[in-house]
């Protein structure tokens, strides 16, 4: 726990540090079939180039290692201002892999390349490094489909803001999921929030700001795959 806390703060740090931006942040495929491919997005909102150094690197013990299987192009990216970079990921677990949920660091290391105008005799490097990021991307072998079981949900009215407590469990023990939840409401009102990641066995207790509903306006919630899209459960509330 206590790593992962640690990796979780150096990663914020390196946001901070460099305006890092990347869509999405999450990979969650199959990889095993040949289609553990997905492009992630890299948008430049300075007004200096940017470099980027990809290694893939190995994930948390938890679960299994897929950094030996993983592709990437280009491994060094470079976006000009107001313009947006893509990385295509590919990955193939060899055959024989046993069924689960495998991972990866990806490793971005930064760097700002400077202008003719900002050179100088004394620079003979074209580049300034800053810190780099590292964000955890999540595989699985096998059809292992997620199962979720709401255990709890209520609305209720707190400092005049509807909110909605939400308790569910992830029942598969192969592998976690990457959630959106669609809350809808009377005449039409729909709101979307994104949950995160459970991971494999997992237990979430959430809260969600309904805002714009009253709190008679809520009758169903549905949790949505966020990766794919797929409709995962459905309930009244």
């Amino acid at each position: 726990m206590r790593k992962r806390i640690c990796f979780i703060y150096f990663f914020i740090l390196s946001l901070v540090a460099f305006s890092f931006q990347m869509s999405p942040i999450f990979f969650e495929k199959r990889i095993d079939d040949g289609k553990g491919f997905r492009e992630f997005y890299f948008p430049n909102t300075g007004n200096k180039t940017i470099r980027y150094k990809f290694t893939p690197l190995p994930g948390s013990s938890h679960r299994g290692d897929m950094s030996k299987w993983v592709e990437l192009y280009p491994k060094v990216l470079t976006i000009k201002p107001e313009q947006v970079g893509v990385l295509k990921v590919f990955v193939q677990a060899p055959k024989g892999t046993p069924e689960g949920e495998y991972g990866f660091l990806l490793d971005s290391l930064p760097i700002e390349v400077l202008d003719k105008s900002e050179e100088s005799s004394d620079i003979k490097a074209a580049s300034a490094v800053k810190i780099r990021a590292a964000i955890e991307l999540v595989g699985y072998v096998g059809d292992i489909k997620p199962q979720l079981k709401l255990e709890q949900s209520k609305v209720y009215l707190k400092d005049k803001n509807v909110n909605l407590d939400l308790s569910f469990k992830n029942l598969s023990d192969k592998r976690g999921v990457e959630l959106t939840a669609v809350i809808k409401g009377k005449n039409d009102k729909v709101l979307r929030r994104d949950l995160g990641r459970i991971g494999k066995n997992g237990e979430v207790k959430t809260t969600i700001d309904l805002k714009g509903m009253s709190e008679k306006d809520p009758y169903e919630i549905e949790l949505i795959e966020a990766s794919t899209n797929i409709s995962i459960l459905k309930a009244k509330i």
